[in-house]
């Protein structure tokens, strides 16, 4: 996904004028897509590929607007090879958006593509809305259901395993979302910390295996709805 990323990138800013500017004391390629003359000013997209946490520190936090440069990035694209993700953000309006460069499905490429072949304000707007998460954590989802759903033993009725699986998921679903917000030893991870736990016979609540530890916690959780 990387390598189509930076492709769909490089393609698409080539057909731009570019001109050179300076931030914080680095030179940069501004790709230049509009002219206001009344304000003197020059509106582009800057696109660095980069594993310096600092410098994309540093263009983060900058407002190139209020820097009194004649040139300014409207769009910054910082492709992280370090961390593996893509930082895009809108300098004029203050948002951005981080995704990681595995997860970047067609929705979004497609909406990073319209921004950078037509930027005007709807395409801006629509590249920070939050349409193409929802597909992604449908896809997911699907894809975790049909794998349970296969390898799930012990349930030969499909009609009794389905219900299975769609309990658990909803189960583990409304878990996950609390495990995010710090509830379970303040550990975000706290499900998959319990899993690496099973797997080398480390749970210290007496438990077996992860099955077993699932049913434990459940039965905790419904016994103590109040605390």
């Amino acid at each position: 996904m990387k390598s189509e990323i930076k492709k769909v990138l490089d393609r698409e800013l080539s057909k731009y004028t570019s001109k050179k500017i300076t931030l914080n004391n680095r030179e940069y390629k501004l790709y230049i897509f509009q002219e206001i003359p009344r304000a003197n000013l020059y509106e582009g997209f800057l696109f660095i590929v980069t594993s310096d946490k600092s410098e994309i520190k540093e263009l983060r936090q900058l407002d190139p607007y209020k820097t009194g440069l004649p040139y300014c990035p409207r769009l910054l694209i910082s492709m992280d090879v370090g961390k593996k993700t893509l930082l895009i953000k809108d300098n004029l309006r203050n948002k951005h958006i981080i995704k990681t460069l595995k997860k970047i499905n067609k929705t979004f490429l497609n909406k990073l593509k319209k921004v950078l072949s037509n930027p005007n304000e709807e395409n801006f707007s629509k590249l920070f809305d939050r349409s193409d998460v929802i597909e992604e954590f449908y896809i997911l989802f699907k894809k975790a259901r049909e794998y349970l759903l296969e390898n799930i033993k012990g349930i030969p009725e499909e009609e009794k395993r389905e219900e299975f699986v769609d309990n658990f998921m909803m189960q583990m679903l409304i878990l996950w979302y609390l495990q995010e917000r710090g509830f379970f030893n303040s550990d975000k991870n706290y499900f998959i910390t319990k899993f690496k736990e099973s797997k080398q016979k480390k749970l210290f609540d007496g438990s077996e295996n992860y099955y077993q530890f699932l049913t434990h916690f459940f039965e905790e959780v419904s016994n103590n709805l109040d605390r």
